[in-house]
C-alpha cells in the first residue's frame, strides 16, 4: 500500500529563493504587492510578523526569483501551542496562477514540520474560491469556520472564513 504525501508536504522548487522578512520590506512590500490597500495597513501586520520573529513565535517570508531581489510573494507562518498557522500570503498579481503560491506554503508547510509541528492551519474567506481551491489541492482539509474582521481595500468588513487544515503524521 503506498501512502499519498500531500502535495504541501513536497520541497518546493530550487529555482526559488525564500529569505526572512527584513526591515527594507516594511515599506516596499506593501507598494509592491498591496498597491490597492492602504500601506501603513500592511506596514503594521509586516512589523508584527518580524516581532513574533524576534520573539521565536513566527516568521516571515518573502520569495524571490533566484538572481533578483524583487519580491514574488509573501507569507507568514505562526506558531501557536496546538499549530502552525500559515496566513498573509499574497503573489504578485502579474504573476499568480504560475505555482508560487504552491511553492510558498510548501516552503512554509516545511518549516513548521521541521519545527515538530503536527497540525498546520490555513484559512481563507469563504469568497476566495480561487485559494480554497489551492489549499485543498494542496493536501488542507475543511476544518472550521469563524466570522472575522478583515481589512481590505479601504474598510474592515466580516466576513465567514474557513480555516483547512493539514494533519502531519510523524
Amino acid at each position: 500500500m503506498t501512502i499519498k504525501v500531500p502535495l504541501a508536504l513536497s520541497h518546493p522548487p530550487h529555482n526559488l529563493t525564500f529569505r526572512p522578512i527584513s526591515t527594507v520590506d516594511v515599506t516596499t512590500l506593501p507598494v509592491r504587492l498591496w498597491p490597492e490597500h492602504p500601506p501603513d495597513l500592511k506596514s503594521q501586520m509586516l512589523e508584527r510578523t518580524m516581532q513574533n520573529a524576534r520573539r521565536g513565535r513566527g516568521i516571515g517570508v518573502v520569495l524571490t526569483d533566484t538572481g533578483s531581489v524583487n519580491a514574488i510573494a509573501f507569507g507568514q507562518l505562526t506558531f501557536w501551542p496546538a499549530c502552525a498557522e500559515i496566513a498573509d500570503l499574497i503573489v504578485h498579481h502579474n504573476l499568480r496562477g504560475r505555482g508560487y503560491g504552491t511553492a510558498l506554503i510548501q516552503h512554509l508547510t516545511g518549516r513548521a514540520v521541521a519545527r515538530g509541528m503536527t497540525v498546520i492551519e490555513i484559512g481563507a474567506a469563504l469568497s476566495n474560491s480561487r485559494a480554497l481551491q489551492l489549499y485543498r489541492r494542496l493536501g488542507f482539509e475543511d476544518a472550521r469556520r469563524a466570522m472575522l474582521r478583515l481589512n481590505t481595500r479601504t474598510e474592515e468588513t466580516e466576513e465567514e472564513v474557513l480555516y483547512l487544515q493539514l494533519i502531519v503524521t510523524p
